[in-house]
């Protein structure tokens, strides 16, 4: 009897430490368990991270795509988008010529006898103050001189200090000067000489036209603050001043932005001056700017 007690007393213990291992065994298993499909999820939401350029930057709406207006109705004004020297001139031996950055359009005209090709330099703007871009070959100690005009009167008239070297400058039409009026066609002139003595400056001639846009767009252009979203409204509806001034705007904010690079090389290339994409692009300097305007108030 004593026997038969102390084997179900073995029994019990062994039973109970059986048990113990059992469990230990299950709880390993359920953490082990737990543990792999936790690195699994971890994993599935890392991997696109992990595929990720820390330096990516996002992917930006809307390409670039100008579209070039129908030309005024009431007579297609003309223009000179590439200016050249005389025979000796110490203005010459340049690669590139004085260029304004403004698209040249030539149409044909039949003044009935035969067909003559007018060339076209014009552009839009929606702005009182629009900003014109120039290549200018040309540097110190040659003069710039920049001249806009409303019906043949000088409504604006200034020489310009050129660059140190050879690049594309931006003018803006100051705010104390007269501004544009809507519908209006102006003329502008940029003229180098080699001294004020110089009879005939090398010279590029064009027009510009404001325009007002449509409620819609312009509601779109007033409440966004991104410059490319900017051009891109500028240049889809066929604003050429704008579209190139805040192209160059934003080429200037970031030179290693491979993007912008890609635009304005696209953007100059539907004009035809992709030979210019390369070229620096100047600030506007206007610390040796004196400025002659005439009293002139728009319609």
């Amino acid at each position: 009897m004593k026997l038969a007690m102390e084997n179900m007393t073995q029994f019990r213990t062994f039973a109970k430490r059986s048990l113990g291992i059992v469990v230990l065994v299950l709880a390993s298993t359920s953490y082990i368990t737990q543990g792999n499909a936790q690195n699994v999820n971890v994993n599935k939401v890392a991997a696109p991270t992990s595929l990720r350029s820390p330096n990516q930057a996002p992917k930006r709406p809307g390409r670039i795509t100008f579209i070039q207006p129908k030309l005024p109705s009431n007579g297609a004004p003309s223009g000179r988008q590439r200016g050249a020297a005389g025979r000796g001139s110490c203005l010459n031996n340049v690669n590139i010529p004085l260029t304004a950055v403004v698209p040249s359009i030539k149409t044909s005209v039949d003044n009935g006898n035969n067909a003559i090709v007018a060339t076209n330099v014009w552009g839009l703007t929606v702005k009182k103050y629009p900003t014109f871009l120039f290549y200018v070959p040309y540097t110190y100690p040659a003069t710039g001189e920049f001249v806009l005009q409303s019906e043949d009167n000088d409504i604006y008239r200034s020489p310009i200090a050129l660059p140190k070297e050879p690049g594309i400058i931006r003018l803006q039409l100051p705010p104390e000067s007269a501004p544009l009026a809507v519908d209006k066609m102006y003329r502008w002139y940029f003229k180098v000489r080699c001294s004020q003595n110089m009879a005939s400056p090398v010279f590029v001639e064009g027009w510009v036209q404001r325009v007002n846009l449509n409620a819609t767009i312009g509601d779109r252009l007033a409440n966004t603050t991104s410059l490319h979203e900017q051009v891109v409204l500028y240049a889809e509806n066929g604003i050429w001043y704008d579209t190139v001034a805040t192209l160059a705007q934003i080429r200037l904010q970031n030179l290693e932005d491979t993007a912008s690079s890609a635009d304005w090389q696209n953007i100059l290339k539907t004009i035809d001056l992709s030979t210019l994409a390369s070229e620096s692009i100047k600030g506007t300097d206007t610390k040796d700017r004196k400025s002659l305007i005439s009293e002139y108030n728009p319609d």
